[in-house]
C-alpha cells in the first residue's frame, strides 16, 4: 500500500510473539491531535499493519477532513501487540486516561470498551515495578509514609497474603531473628507493607500485609523487640495501582524480586502460580504483560521457557473436559501422595499441616489438637502456622461448601488469631486426566 506524502510511519512494534490484534496512534503533528485504535489482522502470516487494507476505524468528520482535504503531516505508529481483548482493555485505558471522547486534542469520539476478563496491561507492570521500586529506594510514592514503632501485635492481627509457594521458611525467620536480638531488639530497615480497605478475592480487609511477613514474625518471636515499622497503602493510593485479584498477585510477587537484602524471592513454583493466575484472565504465554512480570523477576530465558510451559501444561489440564475424574484424596495412590507431603510439611517447626475433604469438613479436630499441643509447650516449640489443604470429591460438594466458604474461612481465621496462630487454606487440584 502507497502511504500518501503528508503521513509517516514513525514505528511499527516488532511482533515477535506473532500476535494478530495491536493498538496504533495516528497523530497530526499540524494540529497537534491525536487518534488511538485498535486492529485484528486477519491472516497474520500474510499481512501486517498497513497492508491489509485497512487504515483506521475513526468516524470523526474532522479526522477526515484534516488527513484527506488539509493533508495535515501525520505520523502512524503501533505501539503495543497482544490478543484482541488485551487491546481492547489496553484502548480503553489510554483513552480514559486523557478523556479522549470530551478532549478537544483527540479524534475519538469514545473512550472505547475494556475486555470483561483482561484488566491487566503492560503500563501496569511498569507502574506496579517503579512503585515498588520507589519504595525499595525509600522515595516512598504518593505521599506515603513510614509508620514507625507499630506494636508487633497489632501487625500480627492483620490479615497475611503470601504470595511464595513456601508461607513459612523457618530459617529465613531465624536469620531475621538473630538480626534483630544481635541489634539488641532494633528492627531499623526493616518493615511490614500493608494495604489499607482492600478487597480481595470477594472478601473485604481492613488490613492485608502483602510484604514483609517474614519480619513481622522474627520480631514477633523475637525476646528484644516489640516493634516494626510498617508502610501503610491507604485506598486512595492503591486504587491507582491495583484494579484487580491478578494486581494485588503480582504487587505481593513483585516485592520478592530477585535481589534484595535479607529477603526471600520469588522461585520458578511461584512464577508458574502466578502466571497461571494470569492465563485463567484471559491472557496467554505470548503476552507481553506475562513477559513483562517475569523479566521483572529477572528470571533466564530457559528460566522463562520452563515457567510457561509449565504454566500452559496446568491450564491444559485444568480446561480439558475429557476423559478426566475427581481425584479421590482419599484411595490409592493420591492418598500416598497426599500423606506424603503432608508428613513432609510437618516436619517444618511451628506449623500444622492438615488435609480435609470438604464433603465432611469440620476444623474442630485441629483447633482442638493446637490448642492442646500448645499448653503443653515451650513459645518456640508452638504451632504459629495452620496450613489446610482442601478438596472436594466431586462438584456436588464443591457446591455446597462454595455457599458457606467465606463465612467459615473467616470463622476459622478469628479463632486462631485468638490462638495466635495464622491460617493458610489452600484447594488441591481437583481433576485429573485419565
Amino acid at each position: 500500500m502507497k502511504l500518501p506524502e503528508h503521513m509517516t510511519i514513525l514505528d511499527i512494534k516488532e511482533n515477535p510473539e506473532n500476535h494478530d490484534s495491536f493498538c496504533y496512534l495516528f497523530k497530526n503533528l499540524t494540529k497537534k491531535k491525536f487518534y488511538l485504535g485498535l486492529h485484528k489482522i486477519k491472516d497474520i502470516d500474510d499481512d501486517g499493519p498497513l497492508t491489509d487494507g485497512y487504515w483506521n476505524s475513526s468516524t470523526s468528520d474532522d479526522f477526515k477532513y484534516d488527513f484527506q482535504v488539509d493533508k495535515d503531516v501525520f505520523t502512524y505508529s503501533v505501539f503495543e501487540w497482544g490478543t484482541l481483548d488485551e487491546m481492547r482493555t489496553l484502548e480503553n485505558r489510554k483513552l480514559t486516561e486523557v478523556d479522549a471522547r470530551n478532549n478537544s486534542s483527540w479524534y475519538n469520539k469514545t473512550n472505547g470498551a475494556s475486555s470483561k476478563s483482561i484488566t491487566l496491561t503492560t503500563d501496569d507492570i511498569k507502574e506496579i515495578r517503579n512503585f515498588i521500586d520507589d519504595i525499595r529506594n525509600n522515595d516512598l510514592p504518593y505521599g506515603i509514609k513510614i509508620t514507625p514503632k507499630v506494636n508487633i501485635d497489632v501487625i500480627m492481627k492483620y490479615k497475611r497474603h503470601q504470595n511464595r509457594e513456601q508461607d513459612y521458611v523457618p530459617a529465613h525467620k531465624s536469620k531475621l531473628q538473630n538480626i534483630f536480638d544481635d541489634r539488641m531488639g532494633d528492627t531499623t530497615g526493616y518493615y511490614a507493607v500493608v494495604l489499607e480497605d482492600v478487597i480481595y478475592k470477594d472478601v473485604h480487609y481492613d488490613f492485608m500485609k502483602i510484604d514483609g511477613n517474614h519480619s513481622a514474625l522474627a520480631c514477633y518471636d523475637s525476646k528484644m523487640s516489640d516493634y516494626l515499622d510498617v508502610i501503610y497503602i491507604p485506598k486512595q493510593v492503591h486504587e491507582k495501582i491495583v484494579k484487580s485479584d491478578v494486581h494485588i498477585e503480582l504487587l505481593a510477587s513483585l516485592f520478592n524480586k530477585r535481589k534484595e537484602q535479607v529477603t526471600l524471592s520469588t522461585s520458578e513454583s511461584d512464577a508458574v502460580k502466578t502466571v497461571v493466575t494470569m492465563l485463567n484472565a484471559g491472557h496467554t504465554t505470548r503476552s507481553a504483560v506475562v513477559s513483562d512480570f517475569l523479566d521483572a523477576h529477572m528470571f533466564t530465558n530457559s528460566e522463562c521457557k520452563r515457567i510457561k510451559k509449565s504454566a500452559n501444561e496446568i491450564i491444559r489440564q485444568n480446561n480439558s473436559a475429557l476423559h478426566q475424574t475427581w481425584i479421590q484424596y482419599n484411595i490409592g495412590q493420591d492418598k500416598i501422595d497426599l500423606a506424603d507431603k503432608l508428613e513432609k510439611e510437618n516436619q517444618v517447626d511451628n506449623i500444622y499441616v492438615v488435609a480435609n475433604n470438604t464433603k465432611t469438613l469440620s476444623y474442630w479436630p485441629e483447633l482442638r489438637h493446637i490448642d492442646l499441643y500448645n499448653k503443653n509447650c515451650s513459645d518456640n516449640e508452638k504451632i504459629k502456622f495452620l496450613k489446610v489443604y482442601l478438596w472436594h470429591s466431586n462438584s456436588a460438594s464443591k457446591k455446597l461448601h462454595n455457599n458457606y466458604k467465606i463465612d467459615d474461612e473467616n470463622t476459622l481465621t478469628n479463632i486462631c488469631e485468638l490462638m495466635n496462630v495464622e491460617v493458610n487454606i489452600e484447594y488441591l487440584p481437583e481433576t485429573k486426566i485419565l
